[in-house]
């Protein structure tokens, strides 16, 4: 009697120059899948990945004979993990799709079906998260994001899955999604999380991988935080409340016994509120731009070059 789950799974991989990581993961999700699922796809999101990456990946998928379709599309030059996984969802048609933002299994592997079936109990988004992650730059990012933002706090997470229900809200919400976490997080159903335990990462990234993140951070601090704008806030302020002190200054002066060169206090005073109502002005416009960056996303954030789909030969 067949047991196997009847939903059909999409699973998007993202692959930039990794490919001995990537065949590593395609045998043991492949497994997973063929194991629990009828039916299932896998799409490879080849990030302008070298020549050989691809063809040592394509080589051994014909050799392998995998059972399961792969459709890989790749992006025109490099874009990033962000873009890259949105390119894929874009393709993706199961009734689940399952988001890996790492290839690096440090997790057993019945946490794939353990986020699957708490889908299942009604939850849209269930994402694995390791316990143990690196002290460094994404910790800090982490600490000064969960600070910083009102949505509640994202971590560090290593896959998802999302219903399909899920995607069709956040499309709904944006047409533009600039950091999935922070647009999952904010979507309105329900989410959950699986902590597990996991040994070191020692995952490395590309020099690439390493500037589209930090700009990511920083795109991501301005859009889904507010502490750019209240660092903004300060200065403005500060340099508002100095010109007022300069036209205090300015009034003491000339009606104090001091005599300063003609014109000198007028010319002082103009200046001091014009640049009050300049700063001022900044103020309020950083405002508005802080809504309409939060509000307002138009832009495709990906450019595929080509589609193709590596067909199985027959055992």
């Amino acid at each position: 009697m067949n047991m196997k789950e009847k939903n059909f799974i999409s699973v998007i991989t993202y692959v930039h120059n990794n490919s001995d990581r990537y065949l590593s993961f395609l045998r043991i999700i492949g497994r997973v899948l063929d194991e629990h699922f009828d039916n299932y796809e896998i799409i490879l999101v080849n990030d302008a990945s070298s020549t050989e990456c691809m063809a040592q990946i394509k080589q051994n998928i014909k050799q392998e004979k995998y059972k399961f379709p792969i459709t890989v599309v790749n992006l025109k030059d490099f874009q990033g993990i962000e873009s890259g996984m949105l390119a894929g969802e874009n393709y993706a048609i199961g009734d689940f799709i399952y988001e890996f933002d790492t290839l690096n299994v440090d997790y057993d592997i019945d946490m794939i079906m353990k986020v699957y079936y708490r889908a299942l109990e009604g939850f849209d988004i269930v994402s694995a998260v390791p316990k143990n992650t690196n002290v460094g730059f994404s910790y800090i990012f982490y600490k000064i994001y969960n600070t910083s933002s009102k949505q509640g706090k994202i971590y560090h997470e290593t896959f998802r899955i999302l219903s399909r229900r899920a995607w069709n809200r956040i499309l709904s919400i944006n047409s533009s999604i600039p950091y999935r976490k922070a647009i999952y997080n904010n979507c309105g159903l329900k989410t959950d999380y699986y902590f597990y335990d996991n040994k070191k990462n020692t995952l490395k990234y590309s020099e690439d991988e390493k500037k589209h993140r930090f700009s990511l951070a920083i795109d991501s601090f301005i859009i889904f935080t507010n502490i750019f704008e209240k660092i903004s806030f300060i200065f403005s302020c500060s340099f508002a409340i100095f010109a007022l002190l300069v036209l205090g200054y300015t009034f003491f002066i000339y009606f104090g016994k001091s005599r300063p060169v003609e014109g000198w206090a007028p010319i002082m005073g103009f200046l001091s509120m014009a640049f009050f109502g300049v700063f001022s002005l900044m103020t309020i416009t950083l405002k508005y731009l802080s809504l309409i960056l939060k509000t307002i996303l138009t832009q495709q954030d990906y450019l595929i070059e080509s589609t193709e789909r590596i067909i199985m030969e027959d055992k």
